[in-house]
This record gives structure tokens, sequence and C-alpha cells, in this order.
């Protein structure tokens, strides 16, 4: 159902059936005035957060894939002190909005995470080699690295998400629909093509660059 004519401001607060059936998630994060520092930081242990107390899908996971999680959410939040020990700065930022259904539906979510992990990837890259000192490069180095194996992470829960709740995931791209990583993307296709799925090989590879991008 489209929305009408109110501006993304608006239509928080907009009660059109558009508004209401098209309107983000609002989720606050929750720390206290003096240690708001980062952006990123602050919005992966939200999220995380989020997954962990809300969705559904989370309570039927394996052990050992809750364990995953869980973990991560330890890691963005020892993100968050490395980045506000050595950026003293506060975030501007304190609630975020996500996609409808973030927290309801598990293929939702998986898509969402491989596309933020997506972006903090990109962000710490550009960091590390365009912050002002060597504390700040080596620290988006350091982080960077881990936010890979969290976008890894979500694949590897998605074969775990219980019958009920859609799963298994066979599928995780990201919200936009697609695979974005070239790697991923070989992959997508060796296997599309194992399966004599030809046409969507052909596309994935064209995507990567070709068979030999790796």
């Amino acid at each position: 159902m489209e929305a009408c004519g109110a501006t993304t401001r608006q239509r928080r607060h907009c009660e059109c059936p558009g508004c209401r059936e098209n309107r983000q998630i609002e989720v606050p994060f929750r720390t206290c005035a003096r240690d708001r520092r980062s952006a990123h930081a602050a919005l992966a242990v939200t999220t995380y957060s989020n997954i962990i107390d809300n969705a559904p899908f989370f309570t039927r996971l394996a052990a050992d894939d809750q364990g995953y999680i869980s973990a991560a959410r330890q890691e963005e939040m020892s993100h968050y002190n490395l980045e506000a020990s050595v950026t003293h700065k506060q975030s501007p930022f304190t609630t975020f909005y996500f996609p409808k259904k973030m927290f309801d539906d598990a293929q939702t979510t998986l898509n969402t995470l491989v596309t933020l992990e997506d972006a903090f990837i990109a962000a710490y890259l550009v960091g590390v080699r365009r912050f002002s000192t060597a504390d700040l490069r080596v620290t988006a180095a350091r982080i960077m690295g881990i936010e890979s194996d969290h976008r890894t992470l979500a694949r590897v829960v998605a074969p775990g998400v219980a019958t009920q709740d859609g799963g298994p995931v066979e599928n995780v791209t990201g919200i936009q629909g697609k695979i974005t990583s070239a790697k991923l993307q070989l992959q997508f296709a060796k296997a599309k093509e194992s399966e004599g799925r030809f046409a969507e090989a052909a596309a994935a590879y064209e995507t990567a660059g070709g068979p030999c991008s790796a």
C-alpha cells in the first residue's frame, strides 16, 4: 500500500493506512548521554540486542548459534568502548530506524544484518586509509576484520532458522534483494551452476565480474 505525500519525518506520526503500512521501526539506543560516542558501534549493539531480546526466531536457534549472536553483541560493545577511548567524542545518534518486520521476520533480519555489516566494513576500510592518527587507523583495521566475521555469521545462522520461522533460510542477500560481495557472488554462482540453474549462475558471474574475480 502506498503512503500519502507526507515527508519522511511526518510519516512517523501520520495515521493514514499507507503510512502505517510502510512505517519503519524506531528503536532507541539506550546509554547515558556522556557515553554516546560511536554511531556505527551503537547501531550494531542496538541491532544485536534487539535480535536477542525481541526476534522470535532467535529463541528457536540452536544453542551454539545463539551463542554466536550473543558473542557478536559483546564484540560490538567492545568496539563501542574502544572507539570511545580513542575518539573522545559523542555520537549524535541515539535512535535508529529499521525496515518493517526487522525483528519479526528472520529473512528480513538476516538480510538487513548483512547489509549493515557490508556498510560497516566499507566505513572502516575508509577509516584505515583516511583517519588522522595511527591509533585510529589501527582501531579501524582491527574492527573491520571482526565485522567481516559478523557478515559471515548471518549466513552461518540462516540454515538453522526453524521451519515455523520461515527456515531454513537458504539465501541471505541484503535488504536490496541481491548479493553485493564479489566473492559471495562467485560462491552463489558456483552453487547455482552445480544445480544446473545456469541463467542464475551466469547473472551472478556477471555481477561478480567473471568466474576469475576472486
